[in-house]
């Protein structure tokens, strides 16, 4: 059986108007589960990978979008991602390595190349700004037109994250996914990845829709049923809206008198209080790029939030940017009270 050719024949019938990125993620994963089930495999979401959490989450691992066990054959593993992130790269690569086939799902443009032994479905979606040019809508009907290629692949810009309109584009799939978005000096965004196995740790995706399910044995069982986090949730709700370019959005949930602390080293560091105060400084945060992306995760210590935040990209000059920092909100009747970030993430954790 071609795989890679059967799942793609499958993925080709599913056509969505006006989606967001979340949203067309989890059509593609259903219908993923629905193609697995009809070859009679049994499936699993959010299942355990062997790939670890980087420090100082080494002791958890990620997790994959749907894993399939079959008789006669390895488990085979899809991953179904819009954008362009190092860790489905990285996470493929490891299933392949370990013997179990890896399906990488990818919607949307990108610049990463796809690991040795991993099978690419390829889908082009076309997309347009959201409305008053908030987001992204992505849209997938019969007979699209041939996805544009250029010879350096693509990525993310501002732009394309919603910070103004634009024409209708359309993306080809060249690289990875389930991308979130930066924040050059604060900001931030969300992305789908992975809590551990020892629970506390979220991230955006993830905090959005039902936690993810242990992985389960040849004899079946019923996943574990917990709640997300609200608090957590709230939290990377506001990165989403930030990563949207929805700055009214990602202040929405701060409380009135708010104390929002950024390093003096960040441009326009300081403190800010109040959601106006804040949203100005997020705003000029994120005018700041002209290409960005983020990977947060959100980490539960105690009454705390600390979002680790991976930035990468390109300034709005031109110039290459990246960094690791730390974000810790306190949270009090489902309002941010309180947010203290910091350059060096070790400091949030001690």
């Amino acid at each position: 059986m071609d795989i890679a050719a059967s799942l793609t024949g499958a993925l080709e019938a599913v056509t969505f108007a006006d989606r967001g990125a979340d949203e067309v993620t989890g059509l593609l994963v259903e219908a993923v589960v629905a193609w697995a089930e009809g070859q009679g495999w049994r499936t699993y979401r959010r299942a355990a990978s062997v790939l670890p959490l980087p420090p100082p989450y080494e002791r958890q691992r990620s997790v994959l979008d749907v894993a399939c066990a079959r008789p006669g054959g390895p488990p085979v593993v899809v991953e179904v991602d819009h954008g362009d992130r190092q860790r489905t790269v990285d996470k493929l690569a490891a299933e392949a390595a370990a013997g179990r086939v890896a399906v990488w799902v990818r919607w949307g443009t990108g610049r990463l190349a796809v690991p040795e032994g991993v099978l690419l479905v390829a889908l082009p979606v076309t997309a347009r700004a959201g409305l008053h040019g908030r987001g992204r809508l992505f849209s997938r009907v019969p007979d699209l037109p041939a996805p544009a290629h250029t010879a350096g692949g693509g990525s993310y810009t501002a732009e394309e994250l919603g910070a103004g309109g634009g024409s209708d584009m359309v993306e080809s799939s060249t690289v990875e996914s389930s991308t979130v978005e930066e924040r050059g000096a604060g900001g931030g965004s969300s992305t789908v990845e992975e809590r551990g196995e020892g629970g506390g740790s979220y991230t955006a995706k993830e905090a959005g829709q039902d936690p993810p399910a242990p992985e389960r044995g040849a004899g079946g069982g019923s996943p574990a049923e917990e709640e997300p986090d609200s608090d957590v949730a709230l939290v990377l709700r506001a990165y989403a809206a930030f990563a949207r370019g929805d700055i009214d959005g990602a202040v929405r949930d701060l409380a009135p008198d708010v104390d929002w602390v950024e390093p003096d080293e960040f441009p326009g560091g300081g403190h800010h209080r109040g959601p106006a105060a804040v949203a100005a400084y997020l705003r000029d945060s994120y005018d700041g790029w002209g290409e960005l992306h983020s990977e947060p995760v959100a980490h539960r210590r105690g009454d705390q939030i600390v979002i680790v935040h991976r930035v990468w990209g390109t300034l709005r000059d031109g110039t290459p940017a990246s960094a690791t920092v730390a974000d810790v909100f306190t949270v009090e009747d489902g309002k941010v009270v309180l947010m203290m970030a910091y350059a060096d993430p070790a400091d949030a954790f001690r």
